[in-house]
């Protein structure tokens, strides 16, 4: 449960950012979109949830 508001959470945070630091809000979301990823895909062994982490990650911050 709390990466599913953890996840959310963090990529608007990046998204916000954008208009001020646009260095660190690449940062936030690569990293946000990162770790969510490795976890779906290498923990939880879900490649196909692990796609569309990272679809939906960067497509949020868009």
């Amino acid at each position: 449960m709390m990466w599913a508001v953890a996840v959310p959470v963090l990529l608007l945070f990046g998204a916000g950012m954008a208009q001020w630091v646009t260095l660190l809000r690449v940062v936030v979301v690569v990293a946000v979109v990162a770790v969510a990823t490795i976890v779906v895909g290498g923990v939880w062994h879900r490649a196909g949830a692990a796609t569309l982490v990272a679809v939906a990650g960067f497509g949020l911050t868009l």
